[in-house]
């Protein structure tokens, strides 16, 4: 795989072209995250706001990033995040696929027997997406109950049949051409790297998490008609299996943990006996704390250009930490990851599907120092040091086994490959029935085990015409057919074997053909291997000549038939064919040459009219003289035309008509010479140096041919440059004239020159941006791009700032905004000056810190002239008309009233002390008011509060001496009422 260069490519989502490429230079803080199980992958970076990208990085739009692996994998954009204090666009951008949650629906329904091919066809139909490489797993039953998406499907799929997905497009030029789906039983590689803390990775953190844990599972599955299925029937009573290792480490207070299981099946008549087995094996990974590792990794692949050690997404890999006590060797997979392209420092990766590897040798040493520290006292130092001594030769043994390991694993991966390769070709399934089968049936191959009189039955194999005895039901016949063709009965092929077998080759030396020596002898071991799972092979030999009216034919024919015999005599239900045959027929209309190796054909066949050969690779050596050639497919080849040096020569898709060892005529692809087109190209003669006699005819990539041409050389009118430019120059005059339209178009602008200076050149940027740049200076730009459509803009060279304009007067229909200042010189005029002042601007919101009244109080309000008033009072008095008398005086110029900012607080001014802000001004003058109002108010409420007090104490007083008053009047009541009684 090439090393990859991290550029970004952006796809507009409508046309689905690539319209800005951003290299890593115009790019920061790149982050991919990635994880297998749920197929998340997100991408975020950021770029310089204002660039020639940023137009183009809206939200719907692709990037499209190379990974690791090589495929290219879409990314939507989600998310913008703008930031103008570091005048940064951060872009978020989620994997393509995550569309297809909205791509359509599928509707409740439930498939029975189906495989994953079928699946993702109903899941991806209607889609832009479509079926890439399924691997075969069988077939299998889903249940779907409500409607749900496509995307959801496919991941129910990947679950149902144990499989991965991966997502991949393809690119043709700058287009996208296809999306594809793949779903494959293991991504990644088994990489056989080791990594090592402080070497490839900065450290490693090992989380153990016992939430999980249970000391009793209680499983469960629903039958038919959600009949419930436990184990309670086959547990000796019990609905839950224990562990009592389990309990004894993690049960508190002698009671149990509890944990539930339901298998993930669609058998609905499961019966308790396989529920226990599942919940046996379920068992064992509820009883450990679970464990978990994440990796921060130093990425040493891209930083010192080792792209073999790179982790790829599903590489399985083993981790070594010495710091760990005890020491930790982890054979982990990468299932989840963070990935910068810029800064490979900041990859970090989630590990699982692990295992611990118990370092034999580290044990045996703990072992031997143990030993040593309880024989310390007891041997002679002597025989310590030997035993010390033949200890480490045994560990350096070890190391060098495990090395050897390590390069055959190579030539064994190698022979699986073509074991599986011969499997596939002449493997074949054994029916096994009644009566004999009628379709699907292929000569030769097609095998039947007939069970019409019982078992084990009669193997059958189809001729094409009538079922042939392979094997009868006869125990006699069978040892007799054994001892007859004892050659060509093999026995099952061991290990041992094998390396026996291998022992036996003898190279006598080595030589250019040692690779073909090679090939051959893992092609002799994969057969053998092939078939070593069967204990019974049949060979049949045919050697006939047959001579009568028609002909003479010619034959030999060996069919080999591997079986495997069960022990009460019946077959398995596969068998593997192995056929070879040669025949030749000579007839009267021809000749007829066959060769047949299992599927793999070559035929000649001669007729009067001609001799038609089929094969897959027909090697010729020496001439070949023909007076017509026909041929669906040529490659790389010349042909000569006479016997001088002149022939046609055509190679790496260049045609090139040759005379005299000179190439007169050159027809080709653009891309010969690394263009980024894919446009054809004619080169007519060779230029003699003076640019005369050169011409080419150019293809556009709308179909339209074009010719230029040189006629009079590099000083003429007209002209072709060596870099593929067109020159046309007019000594006095030149003039365009159209009775329609008139079209001027330039792949990277239009240019009007003065001089040689650029006066004026007319752009259009990713198709939404249409420039006029004048004098290299000042950019006028029409955009249509959502949110700057309505406005024309004026900005610098380059488009990432505006610039102002200098008019006498400016109307506006509309409206005029500004992000920073509206100057004035005079008089502002408006029907309503309207200040803004929405939450959505402010933040940060408090009272006053200060008195308002106070700020209020301290202004001091001037009666003033403006100095360019009085100005124009000089300039008036300078012109006076002689028909005046009165000389002009400050009377006849505006008195303005108003503040000086110097001597103003800093709350009413710019931070420039050159002007008054009104709208600060105005609102700390409303709080003033407020302030003296509330002052006011309290002391209003003060004084009636002391009103209040006075009446309340003239009421008591008043109280108080009414009922002094009335106390004295009865006492006088009393003393008259006695001087009436006494007189009485």
């Amino acid at each position: 795989m090439s090393k990859l260069n991290g550029i970004l490519h952006v796809v507009d989502f409508k046309t689905e072209r690539i319209v800005t490429a951003i290299r890593p230079d115009d790019y920061w803080d790149d982050k991919r995250h990635w994880e297998i199980k749920n197929n998340v992958d997100t991408l975020d970076f950021t770029v310089f706001d204002g660039t020639k990208h940023v137009i183009s990085l809206m939200q719907q739009n692709l990037v499209l990033k190379q990974v690791r692996d090589g495929r290219i994998v879409p990314y939507v954009i989600t998310e913008i995040a703008k930031d103008t204090e570091k005048n940064s666009l951060t872009v978020y951008a989620s994997a393509e696929w995550i569309l297809l949650a909205k791509a359509g629906y599928i509707k409740p329904q439930r498939m029975e027997s189906k495989t994953a091919y079928e699946f993702a066809s109903l899941a991806l139909a209607g889609t832009e997406w479509e079926i890439g490489n399924i691997e075969y797993a069988g077939f299998h039953t889903m249940t779907i109950d409500e409607f749900i998406d496509p995307l959801k499907l496919l991941k129910d799929t990947a679950a149902l049949f144990d499989l991965e997905i991966e997502y991949r497009v393809e690119m043709l030029g700058s287009r996208i051409v296809g999306r594809y789906v793949d779903m494959v039983k293991k991504r990644g590689r088994e990489t056989g790297k080791e990594v090592t803390v402080g070497k490839d990775l900065k450290g490693i953190v090992r989380k153990e998490n016992s939430q999980n844990i249970c000391t009793a599972l209680i499983p469960f599955v629903k039958g038919e008609e959600d009949k419930l299925i436990t184990i309670e029937s086959v547990n000796n009573n019990l609905l839950y299996l224990v562990d009592n290792d389990a309990f004894q480490r993690w049960s508190k207070d002698s009671k149990h943990k509890y944990g539930f299981y339901t298998p993930e099946t669609e058998d609905q008549n499961m019966s308790p006996k396989r529920l226990l087995t599942l919940t046996k094996t379920e068992m064992k990974k509820r009883v450990n704390a679970s464990v978990s590792y994440e990796v921060d990794a130093a990425a040493i692949g891209r930083v010192f250009g080792l792209n073999h050690e790179l982790i790829n997404e599903g590489d399985t890999i083993r981790i070594k930490d010495t710091s760990f006590k005890p020491r930790l060797y982890l054979e982990a997979r990468a299932i989840a990851g963070d990935e910068s392209f810029k800064d490979p420092e900041q990859d970090k990766y989630v590990f699982g599907d692990y295992y611990e590897i118990v370092d034999q040798s580290e044990e045996l040493r703990k072992m031997y120092n143990r030993l040593i520290s309880s024989l310390g006292s007891k041997v002679g130092k002597d025989l310590l040091e030997q035993l010390e001594k033949q200890v480490n030769e045994s560990i350096k043994e070890n190391e060098k086994k495990i090395e050897q390991i390590k390069e055959e694993s190579e030539t064994a991966k190698t022979l699986a490959e073509k074991v599986e390769e011969n499997l596939k070709n002449y493997q074949t399934a054994i029916l096994e029935s009644e009566n004999p089968p009628t379709t699907g049936l292929i000569v030769g191959r097609t095998m039947w085990q007939d069970i019409s009189n019982g078992k084990p039955g009669v193997l059958k194999r189809w001729t094409g015409e009538v079922w042939d005895v392979v094997v009868p039901d006869v125990a006699a016949q069978v040892k007799a057919v054994w001892e007859k063709t004892e050659k060509a009965l093999e026995g099952r092929v061991t290990s041992k074997q094998v390396e026996d077998y291998v022992s036996t080759f003898q190279i006598p030396e080595l030589k250019n053909n040692v690779t073909k020596q090679k090939e051959d002898l893992l092609n002799e071991i994969a057969e053998r291997v092939a078939v070593k799972d069967y204990n019974l092979k049949v060979t049949d030999l045919e050697r006939k000549i047959l001579a009568n009216e028609r002909g003479i034919e010619l034959s030999a024919k060996r069919d080999e038939i591997y079986l495997k015999e069960d022990i009460d005599g019946t077959f398995a239900k596969v068998s593997y064919i192995k056929q070879l045959e040669a025949k030749l027929q000579i007839l009267d209309e021809g000749i007829l040459a066959e060769v047949k190796k299992g599927n793999i054909i070559s035929v000649i066949n001669q007729t009067a009219e001609k001799i038609k050969i089929e094969a897959e690779l027909i090697d010729l050596v020496g001439k070949i003289e023909a007076s017509w050639l026909k041929a669906g497919l040529l490659q790389g080849m010349t042909i000569k035309t006479s016997n001088e040096k002149e022939y046609i020569h055509m190679a790496n898709q260049v045609l090139k008509f040759v005379n005299q060892d000179t190439a007169k005529i050159t027809i080709g692809f653009e891309d010969e010479h690394k263009s980024k087109s894919l446009n054809p190209y004619i080169i007519l003669g060779q230029g003699d140096g003076t640019g005369r006699n050169v011409g080419t005819i150019y293809k556009d990539g709308n179909g339209v041919y074009y010719r230029y041409i040189d006629n009079n050389g590099l000083e003429s009118n007209m002209r072709l440059t060596a870099q593929g430019n067109v020159g046309i120059t007019a000594q006095t005059s030149m003039w365009l004239n159209s009775n329609g339209t008139l079209v001027v178009d330039g792949g990277y602008g239009v240019s009007l020159k003065h001089l040689g200076k650029t006066v004026a050149e007319f752009i259009q940027v990713n198709g939404v941006n249409y420039d006029l740049l004048l004098g290299g200076n000042h950019i006028i730009r029409s955009s249509t791009f959502p949110g700057y459509d309505k406005l024309l803009q004026v900005k610098n060279s380059t488009g990432n700032e505006f610039r102002g304009i200098e008019v006498a007067e400016v109307t506006a229909h509309g409206g005029i905004r500004s992000d920073t200042n509206l100057w004035a010189e005079k008089d502002s005029y408006a029907m309503q000056h309207i200040n803004r002042s929405t939450i959505r601007l402010k933040t940060a919101l408090h009272d006053l810190p200060f008195s308002a009244l106070d700020k209020i109080r301290e202004l001091k309000v001037k009666q003033y002239f403006l100095k360019r008033d009085m100005y124009e009072l000089y300039q008036m008095r300078m012109s006076k008309p002689e028909d005046r008398i009165e000389p002009y005086t400050t009377k006849d110029i505006d008195i303005q009233y108003g503040f000086v900012a110097e001597e103003t607080d800093d709350v009413f001014t710019t931070p420039e002390k050159d002007g008054i802000k009104l709208y600060s001004t105005l609102s700390i003058l409303t709080a003033s008011v407020q302030e003296l109002e509330q002052k006011h108010d309290d002391e209003i409420q003060e004084l009636r509060q002391k009103h209040e007090q006075e009446i309340q104490k003239l009421k008591e007083e008043y109280r108080v001496e009414n009922e002094k008053i009335n106390q004295r009047i009865d006492e006088v009541k009393t003393v008259v009422e006695n001087l009436i009684n006494n007189k009485g």
